[in-house]
């Protein structure tokens, strides 16, 4: 009898262990199904995503280029407003001095100054700038006290209201008026600049007023930067790097 309850022991205890193995395998079995399961899942929502960021990427290099070519529109428009403005006061101008009787508008004084100025250009991925050289040149003719601004560059209102501060400040500081004077400023460029604009050509504007005022000659290799304030201070000045750098290549000595 004990033998008998012993072989049976043994054979319940087998089964269990048989039974604890299969339920193993197929435990271990089940894991593997959903480990690959989940790789797969987590692999495709990889790629998903890396797809998607592709796509937000390619939509916001879209966007940026979007609004570079805005921004340049508006530019433009605002810059062709101001020429409107130009070419309405040449146009006054110039019928007040046909309708004068005989009195002639001669030249007072000119001189010629460089100024610097930056560009803003456009990539495919993203928006940098350039330097310019300009020539500025100042005419004082007989007139009625007004500032004209002709360019052969596209400039918008920022270097007109330059000038006006420009002619205000040189009859503050040198005593003079200029009432009966006009101030004619021609911006010119060499090569293809469509688009200049900014107040930091106050500074030199000034100087080349005064200069056409005295008759004095400005000095070769020396340029400046930088806008003037109505009390004759030199006020912010922008895009230094890419002015140096200009300079630098012009031929600048200070």
């Amino acid at each position: 009898m004990g033998w008998c309850f012993m072989f049976e022991d043994g054979e319940k205890r087998e089964a269990v262990v048989g039974a604890e193995r299969r339920r193993g395998h197929t435990l271990l079995a089940l894991s593997l199904i959903v480990n690959v399961l989940l790789g797969s899942v987590c692999g495709y929502l990889y790629i998903q995503d890396a797809q998607l960021g592709g796509e937000l990427a390619e939509q916001a290099s879209a966007v940026n280029e979007l609004t570079l070519k805005t921004v340049a529109l508006e530019q433009q428009l605002n810059m062709t407003a101001s020429q409107l403005v130009y070419y309405k006061e040449l146009a006054s101008y110039l019928a007040g001095s046909a309708a004068s009787s005989g009195n002639s508008t001669g030249l007072i004084g000119r001189a010629r100054v460089p100024i610097l100025a930056v560009q803003a250009t456009q990539s495919f991925l993203q928006a940098g700038y350039e330097g310019h050289v300009l020539q500025a040149d100042v005419e004082l003719v007989e007139g009625h006290g007004r500032v004209l601004v002709n360019t052969e560059v596209i400039n918008g209102q920022d270097i007109q209201a330059s000038a006006r501060t420009a002619a205000t400040v040189v009859e503050s500081l040198m005593g003079v008026s200029l009432s009966g004077t006009d101030v004619i400023l021609t911006v010119r460029a060499e090569g293809s600049v469509e688009v200049v604009d900014g107040s930091s050509a106050g500074g030199a504007i000034t100087v080349a007023i005064m200069a056409a005022v005295t008759g004095h000659g400005i000095v070769d290799g020396v340029y400046m930067t930088g806008t003037i304030n109505s009390d004759g201070s030199i006020g912010e000045v922008g895009g230094v790097p890419y002015k140096a750098l200009a300079a630098a290549e012009d031929g600048a000595e200070t």
